[in-house]
């Protein structure tokens, strides 16, 4: 076993942790306390509590009458976490509201989700959760660079599992990854990413 000590730390918060000003507050000190101590730092990080449950809802119920009711309740929450952080969601977040939007018309239209679009909407969460936590971060602490795990992380395709189990119970390689290793030194000491992606 190696006794070399690795530069990366990876800090994991859920989607309460990350929905409050006040609690944004606590995981800039934490972030600072681990740079200080010679750590870079990997944030992983879920999306608004509430979020992902919107999300699912409207792809359990594609026949309900109010699906861009919830986009917009989805909007607001981001909205309004980004004004308490003092950053501008509604301009940082503009293309992934409009992709939320279409993907839900698209479900509405059909009345249903493939797994690959029950998936993308779940993803949307996240990105967009971590784009506002990564600005805020820039903002903070003058560096973060924002990844979309999407580009770095690839699945394994399994023998014998269904369609469902390889799109939304996806599972990846563990091994190190030079080409992650390379991307996370050339973004600098914070990253911000997501926790589930699809």
């Amino acid at each position: 076993m190696s006794e070399e000590r690795s530069d990366w730390i990876v800090l994991k918060f859920g989607g309460t942790s990350v929905s409050t000003l006040e609690n944004w507050q606590k995981i800039v000190s934490v972030v600072k306390k681990r740079r200080d101590e010679g750590f870079k730092v990997c944030l992983v990080h879920s999306a608004l509590s509430g979020v992902s449950n919107i999300l699912q809802s409207i792809v359990e119920h594609p026949g309900d009458h109010d699906l861009l009711q919830k986009v917009e309740q989805i909007k607001e929450k981001h909205i309004a976490l980004g004004e308490d952080l003092g950053v501008p969601a509604d301009e940082l977040l503009a293309d992934d509201f409009e992709e939320v939007e279409h993907i839900v018309k698209g479900v509405e239209l059909i009345g249903e989700a493939s797994y690959r679009v029950h998936a993308r909407l779940l993803a949307m969460g996240e990105l967009m959760a971590t784009k506002l936590g990564n600005a805020f971060l820039q903002q903070e602490l003058d560096e973060a660079q924002w990844l979309d795990a999407r580009k770095y992380i690839k699945t394994i395709i399994r023998k014998n599992t269904t369609e469902r189990s390889q799109i939304i119970s996806a599972v990846s390689k563990t091994d190190f990854d030079q080409n992650v290793a390379d991307a996370l030194d050339q973004a600098g000491p914070i990253v911000v990413t997501q926790g589930f992606i699809g």
